[in-house]
């Protein structure tokens, strides 16, 4: 078989660096339909119909309406359409933990310690988690929050800071004394 210009396939093979079983399997191949069109479609429908929903929750819907599908294939397509939901909860506490560089409070001090040992991100995770905590607890036993639960752990970790400078103030030779403060 030669081609309309009089190369051999063989010749048109080594011209392009291709092998012979490639060069038969690609001869003929039209454009190639996207098979997960409909998936797709599907996809975005119940995405639009229920925001909340997640891969495992749509991946259900899925197969409730009568699609064979893999949880991983769905996510996918959820990452390649952009559809994969936003944790509204987990950003609101992430966000209510950025103001705690600052603050002077139990959790503003836990932030510090976390960032200093841990690094910012993880800090923020770890005092998001502690909101987080606070938070059903404050939901599980219908109490409002409460500083004074937080005043005793601040008054721990004053005393522990204060003895820490003692004994660094010790190791070069001072000697600390307490100053009362008159208001």
């Amino acid at each position: 078989m030669k081609a309309k210009r009089g190369l051999t396939i063989e010749g048109m093979v080594k011209f392009g660096r291709v092998s012979r079983s490639g060069f038969y399997r690609f001869q003929d191949a039209g454009p190639s339909p996207d098979r997960d069109m409909d998936l797709r479609d599907a996809i975005q429908r119940i995405a639009i119909e229920w925001p909340s929903y997640g891969r495992p929750r749509i991946t259900a819907e899925l197969r409730r309406r009568g699609w064979q599908v893999n949880p991983k294939r769905v996510y996918r397509l959820m990452r390649e359409g952009n559809l994969l939901c936003v944790r509204r909860r987990k950003s609101a506490l992430r966000m209510a933990t950025q103001g705690l560089h600052r603050s002077q409070t139990f959790l503003g001090d836990y932030f510090r310690r976390m960032k200093a040992r841990l690094g910012t991100p993880k800090a923020m995770t770890a005092a998001a988690h502690k909101l987080a905590r606070i938070v059903y607890h404050m939901i599980t036993t219908h109490q409002e929050y409460d500083t004074t639960v937080f005043q005793e752990l601040e008054q721990r970790v004053q005393d522990r800071k204060r003895m820490k400078l003692r004994a660094q103030a010790r190791e070069l030779g001072f000697d600390l004394v307490t100053r009362e403060v008159v208001p």
